[in-house]
């Protein structure tokens, strides 16, 4: 290994800690591809960017609402006290692994639907129109994530969409555009040509 190119998930914190820490023991060129975040659009009123769960695990945001989370399994167990209080449905991957945490953390299976991104937006409103939706949970993770998809279809629907913002990590080097990160390999590569 003689570089990493680290193109993990935004909210992948862990993966790229590592990915850091290694970097930085072999002595090594370590470079963030981050997908572009969206423009935040202050003249919604429906689009709610939040720093943390505790912003969002509140009577005021759940309590007998019908909420869609689409957090991904691993958030879903920091739900459970809340199965009581609001009608929480939730949208995961089809695995075993997030079926299994999304029972655990107590949804029904009919609230639950697996499906793999990215999502059609007719899919997506149909899906919030289905369940009579009244809030939905999701994470900052940009266009490739089916974010703005989200925002439209909260704008066109009229529902308040909570958006959970990137976790902020000290990143060596950061590229935002793929021409960016290719060409910092290209430079990479063209330097050890001659050394294997």
């Amino acid at each position: 290994v003689g570089a990493v190119l680290d193109a993990s998930h935004p909210f992948a914190v862990e993966i790229s800690r590592g990915a850091i820490a290694a970097a930085q023991a072999l002595n090594i060129p370590y470079w963030r591809y981050e997908r572009s975040a969206l423009e935040q659009s202050p003249s919604s009123q429906l689009i709610h960017p939040v720093s943390g769960l505790e912003a969002i695990l509140t009577p005021e945001v759940l309590s007998g609402e019908r909420v869609l989370l689409t957090l991904g399994y691993r958030w879903l167990q920091q739900f459970a006290p809340w199965q009581t209080q609001a009608m929480l449905f939730a949208r995961i991957l089809p695995s075993a692994v997030a079926l299994d945490a999304a029972l655990k953390a107590g949804f029904m299976p009919e609230r639950l639907i697996a499906l793999r991104p990215p999502i059609s937006g007719d899919l997506e409103k149909a899906l919030w129109q289905q369940w009579r939706i009244t809030r939905v949970i999701t994470k900052a993770s940009g266009a490739p994530g089916g974010e703005d998809t989200k925002r439209a279809i909260a704008e066109q629907l009229g529902i308040p969409l909570f958006v959970l913002n990137r976790p902020q990590l000290d990143y060596p080097v950061v590229c935002h555009s793929q021409e960016e990160i290719l060409s910092l390999c290209e430079v990479w590569w063209s330097s050890h040509l001659d050394h294997p």
